[in-house]
């Protein structure tokens, strides 16, 4: 099962990578993410995001203008209680809950040459973890962003279906994982945007995780059109 579950992230990336695409229409970029967690109770934490997007001169599709982007947000998770599942009562947030909400909102500050965009975002979602023969889980999302941009009010609705497993790897924890996620947007009516990822979260010890990921991006009503992001998220949990 290990096998497979490596081998299918491989050739995922592989296929996204290998996609015929016109040059100017794709663009590369660095994820940088740091993630701090804080629990309040059993059942309630807290969340802050400080995410960065960002593309040099060189990798952008005119070569001329860098591209950045920064975000940064507060949540409140609140796990559901399991009523059946006794044992999940304890213990890791994601790894022993399978239904959790989340509130929150971000700030989001975009920049593409001489020209700047603003967005306040408030976030609400719903997780749940189901799982699978060979100790793989299904890890279900569904999520809305309520978007003001720069004045201009719209929803956005994202589903994501994710599956990992976790594993040991050089002696430390590991959870390889492989997400879809469709866009719909309010603005344009329709689904505008899908997002494959795959990825790998190491548990270095009980405060610190870390997790390179790759993820691909397809947008139907924006520029550029394709999207290859290197992403590496610190997470700090206390």
């Amino acid at each position: 099962m290990r096998r497979r579950i490596a081998y299918g992230t491989a050739i995922l990336v592989c296929l996204l990578w290998s996609r015929p695409c016109v040059a100017d229409e794709t663009q590369h970029e660095l994820w940088p993410e740091a993630n701090p967690y804080f629990k309040l109770s059993s059942r309630a934490r807290l969340y802050a995001l400080f995410a960065l997007a960002y593309a040099p001169e060189s990798w952008t599709g005119d070569q001329v203008s860098s591209l950045g982007e920064s975000e940064i947000g507060a949540h409140l998770d609140i796990s559901i209680k399991p009523i059946f599942r006794r044992t999940l009562r304890k213990a890791d947030w994601e790894r022993e809950r399978y239904l959790w909400a989340r509130v929150g909102y971000t700030r989001l500050a975009a920049r593409a040459g001489s020209l700047e965009s603003h967005e306040n975002r408030g976030v609400l979602e719903l997780t749940g973890r189901f799982r699978l023969p060979g100790q793989v889980w299904a890890v279900n999302r569904a999520r809305v962003d309520l978007r003001d941009n720069d004045g201009e009010l719209s929803t956005r609705y994202r589903f994501r279906l994710q599956l990992e497993r976790e594993t040991p790897l050089f002696g430390a924890v590991a959870v390889p994982y492989i997400n879809v996620e469709p866009f719909y947007d309010s603005r344009h009516d329709a689904v505008s945007r899908w997002r494959y990822e795959t990825g790998i979260e190491i548990l270095m010890n009980e405060h610190w995780r870390l997790e390179p990921h790759y993820l691909r991006q397809e947008d139907s009503r924006a520029e550029p059109r394709h999207t290859n992001a290197f992403g590496l998220i610190l997470k700090y949990y206390r």
